[in-house]
């Protein structure tokens, strides 16, 4: 009998981060795409931005003290045998507690130059922020 091959499986893209020298700059960058950034800080104190759209997702992108750079794309894993199933591939980190917001857990890892992570099904959503409904349609006012 051959043993069974796990594939891990994606859902969804989670959130975009990138790293910068100074968080307050960055700050306006996601603010300029009609973001709503929170400010926070690590389990060191460093500043980290968390920027949410109006929708379910606690955030969709984040930017952490670095060097100017793209530091990955994080995808919401299908299940936690997915994210589990993670820990088997090379450069893969422990599976380690979420501590932004939304919680879950988390695997990192990385691939090439690029950092990746990975997030599983119980990242916690929060309410919508969207203030029209698309069953309010001819409320909607158009200028142009």
């Amino acid at each position: 009998m051959n043993a069974e091959i796990v594939r891990p499986r994606a859902a969804d893209p989670a959130y975009l981060r990138f790293t910068a020298p100074d968080a307050d700059v960055m700050k306006t960058f996601p603010e300029d795409f009609g973001l709503i950034v929170q400010s926070a800080e690590t389990d060191v104190g460093e500043p980290i931005l968390f920027s949410r759209g109006t929708d379910l997702a606690p955030y969709v992108h984040i930017v952490e003290r670095g060097e100017p750079r793209f530091a990955g794309l994080v995808s919401l894993m299908s299940s936690r045998e997915d994210l589990v199933a993670l820990a088997d591939m090379e450069g893969a980190s422990s599976l380690q507690p979420l501590t932004a917001p939304g919680g879950g857990e988390i695997e990192h890892f990385t691939d090439g130059d690029l950092f990746s992570s990975a997030v599983p099904t119980d990242l916690q959503r929060v309410e919508s922020l969207l203030a029209i409904h698309w069953g309010a349609r001819a409320a909607l006012h158009r200028c142009g």
